[in-house]
């Protein structure tokens, strides 16, 4: 195993226990809210706002562990009916279109992070550049695993393998 497949292991790995803890505390903040509002009779009014952080934190990370599993949406009855060369071909362009999305993603996310420098939110009195830098993380992720995706396909194809 090459330095490349051991480090995308590694980061696919580290996404996956950062998707688990986002999950975690997104669930124990909301029965923490659900406990303070019906049995204390008392709202935590950050508890809304740290929730959409953590959901659009967990969506964007979320989305690229979906892509490096191959579990993002198609239809493959379609796909299945073409030949190998065809499917080669389909491969290499859903890469470049995706990969096209995640560098905008990348890009125009860190732009919108930066300019969250110099608000905070209204209860989690947090710069909105933290939670806006999921968007660039989520692209990056994205194209690390797009390009493993792609020397992937390329290795499938060089050893006649594209059954996928």
């Amino acid at each position: 195993m090459n330095i490349f497949n051991k480090f995308i292991n590694l980061v696919r790995k580290f996404n996956e226990i950062i998707c688990g803890l986002l999950m975690l505390v997104m669930i124990t903040i909301m029965a923490t809210r659900v406990f303070y509002r019906y049995v204390l009779q008392a709202g935590l009014p950050w508890i809304p706002e740290l929730a959409r952080y953590l959901l659009v934190a967990l969506s964007f990370i979320g989305a690229a562990l979906a892509l490096d599993r191959d579990e993002h949406v198609e239809i493959s009855f379609i796909y299945e009916k073409f030949s190998r060369n065809k499917k080669f071909i389909l491969d290499i362009l859903y890469v470049v279109i995706f990969g096209v999305f995640a560098v905008g993603l990348t890009f125009g996310g860190l732009n919108y992070a930066i300019r969250g420098l110099d608000n905070t939110g209204l209860f989690v009195r947090i710069p909105l550049f933290y939670p806006r830098l999921t968007l660039p993380i989520g692209g990056l992720l994205m194209i690390l695993f797009l390009i493993n995706r792609f020397k992937s396909t390329i290795k499938a194809k060089n050893n006649n393998e594209l059954d996928t």
